[in-house]
């Protein structure tokens, strides 16, 4: 199947942990919340006031997740979390060790135009299933905020990606922090000024789901609901 195009991404403006009153977010990360053990979420809730567990896990009476909303609402009141008002990407950067071998992952957050699967644009590689879909549609339509990201892989044979993420990669980073397991987590801002490579690149690939299949069919409801879906201007 050939498409004339295919991926469109774009810059953001990212609410994220203020670094000016969380310098180190190991206290406040958390894995994926389809990832977290059964018990496991009290050790985040205990861990700080400011986890991202109180946030993005539902709690018990509280199906439309007002509580994640108050949260937000109180962290951004009293500069835990800032918004960034510049659209920009975000390097991610991962360090971490698996038998005793040393790995590094770079991947890129931004903004993705929505397309149904069937357009081959956004492809995924496994079922979904209702409730999970309608869980975090919740959330989002509660917070108004994107509060997972979708994982996703992109065919780059040359490593042309990689040249892009070196210009950045030694600079000092906007936020990190280490998880339970050892990984180091860093994080980059690139401003709006500097992403048009990046989304050149993508302009004639598809993305391939790894992770967030019900996110992401929960992002395509939420955008036919509100009218934004294929709208490249909409929040949305």
């Amino acid at each position: 199947l050939f498409l004339a195009s295919m991926s469109v991404i774009a810059p953001f403006s990212a609410l994220h942990y203020n670094p000016a009153s969380i310098p180190d977010v190991t206290e406040v990360i958390i894995p994926p919340y389809d990832n977290i053990p059964p018990g496991d979420e009290k050790k985040y809730f205990a861990r700080s006031p400011y986890n991202f567990a109180h946030v993005l896990l539902p709690e018990d009476g509280d199906p439309d997740y007002q509580h994640s909303k108050a949260h937000l609402g109180h962290w951004m009141e009293t500069g835990i979390l800032t918004e960034q008002k510049d659209p920009s990407v975000y390097l991610y950067h991962q360090n971490f060790e698996v038998y005793g071998k040393r790995h590094s992952r770079y991947s890129l957050m931004c903004a993705v135009l929505l397309h149904d699967f069937a357009d081959a644009i956004i492809r995924p590689h496994e079922n979904t299933f209702g409730k999970y879909k309608e869980d975090r549609l919740r959330i989002l339509t509660t917070t108004q905020c994107n509060l997972s990201h979708i994982f996703g892989m992109v065919k780059d044979p040359e490593g042309y990606l990689n040249t892009l993420y070196e210009k950045w990669a030694y600079e000092k980073p906007l936020l990190f922090g280490k998880t339970d397991e050892g990984v180091e987590h860093s994080v980059w801002r690139i401003s709006s000024r500097h992403t048009a490579p990046f989304v050149e690149f993508f302009a004639d690939k598809p993305i391939y789901i790894v992770d967030g299949h019900h996110r992401y069919e929960s992002f395509l409801m939420y955008a036919r609901n509100v009218g934004a879906y294929q709208k490249k201007d909409h929040p949305a």
